[in-house]
């Protein structure tokens, strides 16, 4: 058995909340490349009023922490898989993907603000219907 499966039993036992909080945070929700223009199209439906830079923040936000949230929990932690931000970037319609990561660090600012993360986190709610992960789906059959 490696250290960090030991590291994490030990965790699980002695603090549950905790690795339950973390899992969340390390353990990415959408894996289906096809849910990145359905994001933008929910961004844009469940926020009308927000000016198209916000739009585009809100999205690039919820795609990393769709796909990768423990990109938001340290530097370098974990980097955006493979072909995530090129499908991002077209939707957007850029030709360069660099531009979804400068939109990505003011997201890291909009995570950090309850009233900005609580519309994440409603988007989240829409797609937790796709959502890979089990403790999504224990939460929807409750």
């Amino acid at each position: 058995m490696n250290t960090q499966t030991i590291i994490s039993r030990v965790l699980q036992h002695r603090d549950y909340a905790l690795y339950q909080q973390l899992q969340e945070e390390v353990t990415p929700m959408l894996k289906d490349l096809t849910h990145i223009a359905e994001i933008y199209q929910v961004v844009q439906d469940m926020f009308p009023d927000l000016d198209s830079r916000d739009k585009q923040i809100y999205f690039t936000s919820c795609v990393y922490y769709f796909y990768c949230p423990a990109s938001f929990v340290g530097a370098k932690v974990q980097k955006l898989p493979i072909g995530i931000r090129d499908e991002a970037a077209k939707v957007l319609g850029y030709a360069n993907p660099e531009n979804i990561n400068a939109i990505r660090s003011i997201g890291e600012v909009y995570m950090k603000s309850p009233v900005k993360r609580g519309k994440i986190e409603q988007v989240k709610e829409y797609f937790k219907k796709y959502s890979v992960r089990n403790m999504d789906w224990e939460l929807a059959l409750v």
